[in-house]
């Protein structure tokens, strides 16, 4: 009988301890359950590469092979390796580490790939230009990324960047070093601007491309160059409506720039409420309202009256960008009323190209 009871404390014993240890592992697996957090990633590629996201040699994600923006999410443990690798796919080289934080459970890491390096982040960079004759190309950071002329450069790019760390964007003339214009791209503001225009000589960045403030009227601006020899500056254009050839002087005027730059745009009213009529401007000296900014003392007379008038195309909404040249043509043979001079202008609006 006492070795029966002993049997049996014997074995009441052991289920206790078997079930003392089974809880204690139990705790214990639950104590050591991995931290997982979600992760995304995001960004823009802007060549067809396929970038692998590597975590403690595991693959975890894969970008495709089209240039595009992306967003995917994948959840990673929170180990001891806080290192996130990204590379190309089939390729050993790193192109860049991303760090992440043990203490988070959603964490996003960000990058632009532009077939060289992994940045941080992107900014759109809109490119608007105009060369008139010769081929500009347009560098980032002393490399070549585009070439054009006319209006070729006109075009919005996608720019890597990192944190606190600018980048430079150049123009020069085709086969040649010395930049024409240099900018700086800022690293912390996402939309930029370039705005130039380029005529064979010099490169002007300073152009007023807006809008009018009432969309009835139009914007005017203009940049002159003279190819007479006897020009005289300072010159204005001064605004008329003219109506059955009778030209009505208007209180509008705009400011020539003797260095070449483009002028202040002014508004021009809406002629809707008077049928007819249309503008036309006029180069004089400035100060006057009808004096030529020429030396005609020595040409043949008379002068023609429509010297120096030209029409101007008026686009509600719009803004004209005028670029105006001269020419100077002495008519000194045939009846009388072919002989005379006549200063005429030639007008390309590169408004078009700055919208």
């Amino acid at each position: 009988m006492k070795k029966y009871i002993q049997g049996v404390l014997f074995i009441a014993l052991s289920v206790f301890f078997i079930g003392f240890l089974g809880c204690k592992k139990q705790e214990s697996a639950e104590i050591n359950i991995p931290k997982v957090m979600l992760l995304s990633i995001q960004g823009t590629k802007g060549v067809k590469d396929t970038l692998e996201f590597v975590k403690n040699n595991i693959v975890i994600a894969q970008i495709g092979n089209e240039n595009q923006s992306f967003l995917t999410s994948v959840k990673v443990s929170a180990d001891k390796n806080p290192e996130i690798i990204v590379r190309r796919k089939g390729h050993a080289e790193i192109l860049a580490t991303r760090t992440l934080s043990p203490d988070s459970v959603k964490q996003t890491i960000s990058c632009y790939y532009d077939g060289e390096k992994v940045y941080g982040n992107s900014i759109k960079l809109k490119v608007k230009g105009y060369a008139i004759t010769g081929t500009l190309e347009l560098l980032l950071d002393g490399k070549v990324i585009g070439s054009g002329t006319g209006a070729e450069l006109t075009k919005t790019l996608d720019l890597g960047v990192d944190d606190g760390k600018n980048r430079q964007v150049q123009i020069r003339k085709k086969d040649e070093n010395t930049p024409l214009l240099t900018k700086e791209i800022v690293a912390n503001e996402l939309t930029q601007s370039l705005v130039f225009y380029y005529d064979g000589t010099t490169i002007v960045d300073k152009i007023d491309a807006g809008l009018p403030v009432n969309p009835a009227n139009m914007l005017l601006s203009a940049k002159f160059s003279s190819k007479v020899d006897v020009f005289r500056a300072p010159a204005d254009l001064i605004i008329l409506k003219e109506k059955a050839g009778v030209y009505t002087p208007t209180d509008l005027i705009v400011q020539l720039s003797s260095d070449g730059s483009f002028s202040k745009a002014i508004e021009l009213p809406s002629l809707a409420a008077e049928p007819g009529y249309q503008y036309v401007f006029k180069t004089v000296k400035r100060g006057t309202t009808d004096e030529l900014p020429y030396d005609l003392t020595n040409a043949t007379k008379p002068i023609k009256p429509d010297s120096g008038r030209k029409l101007i195309f008026f686009t509600a909404g719009s803004s004209s960008i005028l670029v105006i040249t001269d020419e100077k043509t002495e008519t000194t043979t045939g009846p009388a009323t072919r002989r005379g001079t006549l200063i005429s202008l030639t007008t390309i609006d590169i408004g078009q190209y700055f919208k």
